[in-house]
């Protein structure tokens, strides 16, 4: 599949802002045969930009300095992307009792720790193992079917609403407003996930627009769980989906602020500061 991806925003700020030193994660994750061509990014304030593969060559990172005054920022950014169709199907599951071999052995836990570790000190995905309680995991299947199954527990769980939480809300306020946005059902599947000891990590990306899709004119984000002789797996409990071609990743981490689309540095005097972004995705192939 081959798409035109666009992203646009614009921040206003209450003062001059006399220089800023930008970072922009919203370039597509180029690996497992995903290849992005002829990147554009343009702003409203004069400055140079470029792209760096500095973090493991995977995740590309566009970057923005300027000089000059000013007080908003516009920003534009396109490029084409091709993604390699993908069944999530189609895929070769171990036998169960294999697998489980594996999930259970300790150099498998000690690769995927990090992934599997509930932190406190990272509220936005931790919850305590009473506060999980509802959501059961199945005692049979493979691991897909039981990440499956609590896909759907979540999914039941919150409501989709916009405008009640912010990028800060952590997963214990989801779990008691039960709406939120997309980043909030991955923050709380993540909890979920982890207290049944499974390795999974935020993903950010853009997602083809379509009828009933949500999160389709935002940057979207799922999740990927770690499948034996598999590998990652992208799960997007908003839309109740496995992940397929129709997603474009940008990056993965522990939770949001690992995929933040932007950071910096802005010389000015003020506290308060807008901002709104869109995306676009049209498929061109």
């Amino acid at each position: 599949m081959q798409y035109k991806l666009e992203y646009s925003a614009t921040n206003i700020y209450a003062q001059h802002v006399y220089g800023a030193y930008m970072k922009f994660l919203i370039h597509p994750y180029a690996a497992f045969g995903v290849q992005a061509s002829f990147p554009y990014f343009q702003t409203s304030a004069e400055g140079a930009w470029w792209i760096s593969n500095s973090r493991k060559q995977e995740v590309s990172e566009i970057f923005f300095k300027t000089d000059v005054r000013f007080d908003w920022l516009d920003i534009f950014y396109s490029t084409d992307v091709f993604v390699p169709e993908i069944n999530p199907f189609e895929r070769e599951w171990l036998p169960v009792l294999k697998e489980k071999s594996i999930l259970n052995s300790t150099d498998w836990i000690i690769d995927n720790y990090k992934y599997i570790h509930s932190a406190k000190i990272r509220p936005k995905t931790f919850l305590t193992f009473e506060q999980v309680t509802e959501f059961v995991m199945p005692n049979k299947g493979n691991l897909i079917d039981k990440i499956i199954a609590l896909r759907d527990q979540v999914h039941a769980y919150l409501e989709f609403v916009s405008g009640v939480t912010t990028t800060q809300t952590i997963a214990s306020e989801v779990l008691q407003l039960k709406k939120g946005v997309c980043q909030d059902f991955v923050h709380l599947f993540l909890a979920v996930l982890r207290n049944n000891g499974i390795a999974a990590r935020y993903t950010s990306g853009y997602l083809n627009q379509g009828e009933n899709i949500r999160g389709a004119s935002q940057l979207h984000a799922w999740v990927e769980c770690h499948i034996p002789n598999v590998g990652w797996v992208g799960i997007d409990p908003s839309n109740k989906l496995l992940v397929d071609h129709n997603y474009v990743k940008i990056c993965h981490g522990y939770d949001y602020d690992d995929c933040m689309p932007l950071r910096g540095v802005v010389n000015t005097f003020s506290q308060d500061q807008s901002s709104n972004y869109q995306v676009k995705v049209q498929q061109i192939q």
